[in-house]
């Protein structure tokens, strides 16, 4: 049993600094978004699968060789390796079942606010339209009615090709369920903030969900419509409002109904991210 714990922990630390640094600065993922976004997801499961399993492993070891049961200082390292992978189990529980509560009520308060501010549109099912000014798309998740949220400032900026475009990639978020791996990534981020493998995988997280969506748009629109409808938004984002502006731009935001992307992410709403790499996998798309 203690070879079955030294490998578990050999393991949990592999997956917690050396293998989620190395595959942050991949450059692959970008060429097989499906593929990294398994590979992050492994590493989170496998990772928390070793780190409780190597703590209870060990804690089992004095119980089943009761030869080791006179060596005190052994018998107390296990029952505090059984009480941390216990402990930590818990924490994991509880932290994932607190990110879904807390979660579904911001996306309840959002509705809400988008049943008085918005008004239906034919564009596409279940989509919405805010009044606000600029261009603006989002999706909002639900588990019997997911939104598709569009401004009048796009609407009246871009081609109906280019919002065809940027509904096919709202949807896209909304049928692959990313907010399931928002759900899942920013918990695990929130239960251990301090490890690096949780950082990381959030944030290439939501790279690989950006790259998933476009890639499924990209099977019902052109690749030109996409660029186009994401330069638009990209000239909003680089001067949309920030966390730190006065309350006045803050309510103004929230009377159009539009959420930054600081509170879509606490709403676990997809958001965009735009990078170099996202722009040039678009831009080499075939």
């Amino acid at each position: 049993m203690l070879l079955a714990a030294s490998i578990m922990g050999a393991i949990a630390v592999a997956l917690a600094w050396p293998v989620p640094v190395l595959l942050s600065r991949a450059k692959w993922p970008s060429r097989f978004p499906a593929l990294a976004m398994v590979a992050w997801q492994a590493v989170g499961l496998i990772g928390g699968i070793t780190m409780i399993g190597a703590g209870l492993t060990f804690g089992a070891w004095p119980f089943v060789n009761r030869s080791l049961q006179s060596n005190v200082w052994l018998v107390t390292l296990s029952h505090f390796a059984l009480a941390f992978s216990v402990f930590l189990g818990l924490h994991l529980i509880l932290t994932l079942v607190m990110t879904w509560f807390r979660i579904s009520r911001k996306r309840v308060r959002h509705r809400n606010l988008l049943a008085l501010l918005s008004e239906p549109s034919d564009i596409a099912p279940n989509a919405l339209v805010i009044p606000h000014d600029s261009p603006v798309a989002y999706c909002v998740p639900g588990s019997s009615r997911s939104l598709t949220v569009l401004s009048r400032g796009l609407i009246s900026t871009l081609s109906s090709n280019e919002i065809a475009a940027v509904v096919a990639h709202e949807r896209a978020h909304l049928t692959q369920r990313h907010d399931l791996l928002i759900l899942a990534f920013e918990s695990w981020h929130r239960s251990l903030p301090w490890l690096p493998t949780a950082r990381l995988a959030r944030t290439a997280v939501s790279e690989l969900m950006e790259m998933l969506a476009d890639d499924a748009a990209l099977r019902e629109v052109s690749r030109t419509d996409l660029l186009r409808a994401l330069a638009a938004t990209i000239q909003y984002s680089d001067g949309q409002i920030s966390p730190e502006d006065d309350d006045a731009a803050r309510l103004e935001r929230s009377i159009a109904g539009h959420p930054n992307s600081a509170e879509r992410d606490d709403a676990g709403m997809p958001q965009e991210v735009v990078n170099s790499r996202r722009l040039t996998r678009l831009l080499n798309a075939s």
